[in-house]
């Protein structure tokens, strides 16, 4: 029901899931709204101390800050969304940061735009960075262009299916027998 509207309204709808904390750049998502009117934003997550997000009544009528929703909950959200956005302010914490969001989203099959500060999730040709906020809704434009394309989704499930759990493990576990296998071998005369 909190996007039922939006959801109705046939615009395409972008969206972020996640802490809504300081390093969450809220003026951007709030002046690429503004830039993007023909585009409708959906944020979710709890909001930290010492963040404030504007008031509803302060905001443009295409975006919603939905507060925490249960994490059961967020693929009946963003099944509708067109493109998932991380935006990180500038600084080392979107430098050094490898958010999963960014493999959940890829598992939705959809595409992405990041600040281009996030190098952990700009390294994939598939996610759009961008530095300010004309860059920002520029990419989303594209984004959501993209996610019309079956074979682009196609190329964005693979790479979720790439860096799954799993996949990771069975990396993980290639590794140590082969590092046990190096060892036993230097071991042998």
């Amino acid at each position: 029901d909190a996007i039922r509207d939006f959801v109705a309204s046939d615009k395409p709808l972008v969206g972020y899931f996640g802490a809504i904390a300081p390093w969450i750049w809220v003026e951007l998502i709030n002046s690429v709204a503004k830039l993007l009117p023909e585009v409708n934003f959906v944020i979710i997550g709890p909001a930290y101390h010492p963040l404030h997000l504007p008031d509803a009544t302060e905001l443009p009528s295409n975006l919603r800050y939905l507060g925490g929703v249960p994490a059961s909950d967020l693929v009946l959200y963003a099944r509708h969304w067109s493109a998932g956005i991380i935006p990180f302010r500038h600084g080392d914490i979107a430098r050094t940061t490898s958010p999963l969001k960014l493999f959940e989203y890829f598992a939705l099959g959809l595409p992405v735009v990041a600040t281009d500060s996030m190098v952990e999730c700009t390294r994939f040709d598939v996610v759009h960075g961008a530095s300010t906020e004309a860059e920002f809704a520029s990419a989303i434009e594209a984004a959501i262009e993209e996610s019309k394309d079956e074979e682009f989704r196609k190329r964005v499930l693979a790479l979720a299916e790439e860096n799954s759990w799993d996949r990771r493990a069975d990396d993980m576990i290639e590794a140590i027998m082969a590092a046990a296998s190096y060892r036993n071998s230097a071991r042998s005369p």
